[in-house]
């Protein structure tokens, strides 16, 4: 299906009006300011800002000292942030910005992302706990949507299941036991999970940061659908650790509109038989946390070789003709980037 007929599709979408926003980490071959003077003459109210954490009601531009350019020193870094959005019309000014973006030539790359938040104001400490049961029972059919590096240990979106929790029964046993938010909160000590309950009470919202990074139409919009339905049914399900975990429950206990599921599973077929790339310094990122902004000349990451895991440790790194490399690696990535 060509592009076109796949965005005309996404009009057939029913969202509710809950809130949700996105966040958008990309590459685009103009500087931020540009990128939002761009935006401003297209109609969308947005400002290149220093990084910050504050909910607008416009977008903005920032910077994202985790994504890296394979394509040299031209493309910049950012990450582009929405305000509050809500149902079809939301989709439709994210079509603008996402049109103004691929035009200008905008790209991604494995060090890029996509999260998604919706508003939970409405939900109680229960409802909390199904979505969270939902997601960790279902985390690997979710997986099998998106690429292979956004499966397992992903610094950035680790599984739940086998991070936060070692097994499914004792994530049963610990969720059952929250009570209030506090008991929440203190479960979920890492926000780089597949899915992020940090901001649920501080800012009224959940995350969901599986997704491939992508400026995809689309792609974007079943899956701000497919998430929406989660929270949706969290408000009306009991799920029960004897749930049989397989895409058609998944897809019924939520009530995904059949469109999406379509969508989804064509996703699931165009990362089939994906695997992890041998060496991942292009999934490097600045500092010990995706949102620390160290000098350029280093770098932390965590390495695997053959499969085998080298750790987490600090690189100089340098620009190359073909982007950044780590000084003294000679694995495909930093070969190519350095020209040799």
């Amino acid at each position: 299906m060509s592009t076109e007929q796949a965005n005309k599709r996404v009009t057939r979408l029913k969202l509710s009006e809950r809130k949700w926003g996105c966040e958008i980490e990309c590459l685009v071959p103009v500087s931020r300011a540009e990128t939002a003077g761009r935006l401003q003459n297209a109609g969308i109210e947005c400002y290149s800002e220093i990084y910050n954490h504050n909910t607008t009601g416009h977008w903005k531009i920032v910077s994202d000292a985790s994504v890296l350019s394979e394509w040299g020193s031209g493309f910049i870094p950012m990450e582009i942030v929405s305000p509050p959005l809500k149902g079809n019309k939301g989709l439709r000014q994210l079509k603008k910005v996402l049109d103004v973006v691929n035009d200008l030539g905008g790209k991604v790359n494995n060090t890029c992302g996509l999260h998604v938040h919706h508003e939970v104001t409405d939900l109680n400490v229960d409802a909390i706990r199904n979505m969270t049961k939902y997601y960790i029972l279902f985390e690997d059919e979710i997986g099998s949507f998106v690429s292979a590096r956004r499966r397992g240990n992903n610094s950035y979106c680790s599984n739940i299941k086998g991070h936060l929790f070692q097994t499914l029964s004792e994530a049963w046993s610990r969720i059952d036991d929250w009570r209030d938010e506090s008991d929440v909160v203190c479960a979920w000590y890492d926000r780089q999970t597949t899915l992020n309950l940090q901001p649920v009470y501080s800012r009224g919202t959940v995350e969901f940061r599986q997704h491939d990074a992508t400026l995809d139409y689309a792609d974007m919009s079943y899956w701000i659908a497919f998430t929406q339905s989660i929270i949706e049914a969290s408000k009306r399900l009991r799920v029960s650790r004897r749930i049989k975990p397989d895409k058609t429950t998944m897809f019924r206990l939520a009530r995904v509109q059949p469109i999406v599921r379509w969508h989804l599973m064509e996703q699931e077929e165009r990362y089939r038989h994906d695997i992890p790339e041998p060496f991942v310094c292009g999934e490097a990122e600045c500092g010990d946390d995706e949102d620390d902004d160290l000098e350029d000349d280093y770098v932390t990451f965590e390495a695997t070789w053959d499969d085998e895991n080298l750790g987490r440790d600090v690189y100089e790194v340098e620009h190359g003709p073909n982007g950044l490399f780590i000084v003294g690696c000679n694995c495909p990535v930093c070969t190519h980037a350095r020209g040799d």
